[in-house]
C-alpha cells in the first residue's frame, strides 16, 4: 500500500483507529493478566480493557 492509498482508505485519525479495533476484535482478544476474554473499549486511551480485572 503506497501512501495515496493509505490516505485515502484512512482519511483521519478515528477511521484509522476503527480499523484497528476491528482487526482486534476479529482476532479476538485475550487479557495477558488473566486470560480474560470479556472487554470494553477505553475511548479516552484508545485501548481496550480487561472487564475481569
Amino acid at each position: 500500500m503506497n501512501i495515496i492509498n493509505f490516505i485515502n482508505r484512512f482519511p483521519d485519525e478515528a477511521s484509522c483507529v476503527e480499523f484497528i479495533k476491528s482487526q482486534r476484535i476479529k482476532q479476538g482478544i485475550i487479557c495477558k493478566k488473566c486470560t480474560g476474554i470479556k472487554h470494553y473499549w477505553l475511548e479516552n486511551k484508545l485501548s481496550f480493557q480487561c472487564a475481569s480485572c
